[in-house]
Parts: C-alpha cells; sequence; structure tokens
C-alpha cells in the first residue's frame, strides 16, 4: 500500500497557496525547508514534518498523518505570526483536502505553539494537524 505522505503534503499545499488573502500576507510557502538559491523574505510558511500511521477498517485502508506547519515573523511580537496561523487553521480545520490517488482527506486540528526565537529575532507558530485520510 502506497504512503499519504505526498497527497497530504501536496493538498494541503494546494489549499493554502490558492487562498488569496493568505498569498497578500506571507512571502511564499515552502516544502519542509526555504531552498539555497532562496533568501527568504519574511513573513513565510514551511509545510514541514510528517508523520503517518496505518488506519484501517474492516472494509477501507487508512491512514492517519500529523503534519507540522511553521510560521516565520520577523514582526516584534507574536501578532503577525499568530495572525497567519489563525488563517492557515481557517483554511484547513474540519475541511477535506484535495489528496490524490483516490484518498478522501479530512482535516483537524491539533496544537499551536508559539516560539519566541530572540537569538535570530523572530517568531516562529508551529501548527500540527491530523489528517485522516480513507480509501473505499
Amino acid at each position: 500500500m502506497s504512503s499519504s505522505l505526498w497527497p497530504v503534503q501536496t493538498g494541503i499545499y494546494q489549499v493554502l497557496s490558492g487562498d488569496a488573502v493568505l498569498s497578500g500576507i506571507v512571502t511564499g510557502i515552502y516544502d519542509l525547508a526555504v531552498p539555497d538559491s532562496v533568501t527568504p523574505r519574511f513573513p513565510y510558511v514551511v509545510i514541514g514534518e510528517k508523520n503517518e500511521l496505518a488506519d484501517n477498517r474492516h472494509d477501507r485502508l487508512g491512514r492517519r498523518t500529523t503534519v507540522n506547519i511553521h510560521v516565520f515573523s520577523r514582526y516584534r511580537g507574536s501578532k503577525e505570526a499568530s495572525q497567519i496561523a489563525d488563517r492557515i487553521t481557517a483554511l484547513l480545520e474540519g475541511q477535506s483536502v484535495p489528496a490524490s490517488g483516490g484518498w478522501h482527506a479530512i482535516t483537524c486540528y491539533l496544537e499551536q505553539a508559539i516560539v519566541m526565537e530572540e537569538d535570530v529575532d523572530q517568531s516562529h507558530v508551529v501548527l500540527r494537524f491530523d489528517v485522516r485520510l480513507e480509501k473505499p
């Protein structure tokens, strides 16, 4: 059985990059790390670490994929990063994300943490979502 990691990655990217409001407040949405060829301007979003668990039923295949989404900001304080995190949560929480390969996916909000990284003068918000997938 194939992994759900790539379908989840591309589905979340599609939702986030397709939103005009989010695109208007961030400078980019990146996959796991900002490419070396890019000098990111703040604020930006990184779709980060993912973890997959089997969640099969008697009559269908299932997966639970946990995804971390990172928001980075240089705004003094956490206001800007928190507003971006709120928009991401509004776009994903309880929503079906497009997932290739015949998967049906629903996204559940798990948690959020704000990290003030004073040594590099930036705010860092980590959002965690649980993406539940089924394949009939």
